[in-house]
């Protein structure tokens, strides 16, 4: 049974495929990188390559910054943003207008 730092929930395990979580040897969930391959199509990664790219390098995005990195609308960024919550790689932080995602 799964002894790490924290239990990912089931719908994130169910996006990887596997029983177990993907352990690194400090008990924590694999990184970002692998989490992204594993769990977004390579259609999906196109679509949300430059999102992708700005969080690598930020702590966290905002509505208005995903649109303006990937010329796409209000609702679209906020579907990508929700599929990468759904993923384990982003965490929504605030309410309605103000949200911002994290790490």
């Amino acid at each position: 049974m799964y002894e790490g730092k924290c239990k990912p929930n089931g719908q994130y395990m169910k996006l990887l495929n596997k029983d177990e979580p993907i352990i690194q040897g400090d008990g924590i969930v694999a990184d970002n990188e692998r989490i992204v391959s594993e769990s977004l199509s390579d259609s999906e990664k196109k679509k949300m390559e430059a999102i992708l790219d700005y969080i690598k390098k930020n702590d966290a995005i905002n509505n208005a910054k995903g649109r303006e990195l990937t010329g796409k609308s209000a609702a679209t960024v906020r579907r990508y943003y929700k599929r990468l919550e759904i993923a384990g790689i982003l965490v929504p932080d605030g309410t309605t207008r103000d949200t911002v995602y994290r790490k």
